[in-house]
């Protein structure tokens, strides 16, 4: 009985621990963002203007003149 409250305790404090190591698919992907960072390769979130908006994006409650303008993901 003793044993096993031992052996849960350590799967307790270790399960946490392996949770945190990298695998082999996050090791290779930073490999790569690594390799294209290096090669000058850079990545900028934009947003494109959204043709077909609707009046109530182009002008807030208020009558401020908006950017409509649609989130690139």
């Amino acid at each position: 009985m003793v044993w096993l409250v031992i052996v849960a305790i350590l799967l307790v404090a270790i399960g946490p621990v392996l949770y945190v190591i990298p695998s082999k698919r996050d090791k290779q992907l930073t490999a790569l963002r690594t390799r294209a960072r290096a090669s000058g390769l850079t990545i900028h979130i934009n947003h494109l203007p959204n043709l077909n908006a609707k009046g109530r994006d182009k002008v807030s409650a208020g009558g401020k003149k908006r950017q409509a303008k649609i989130k690139c993901t």
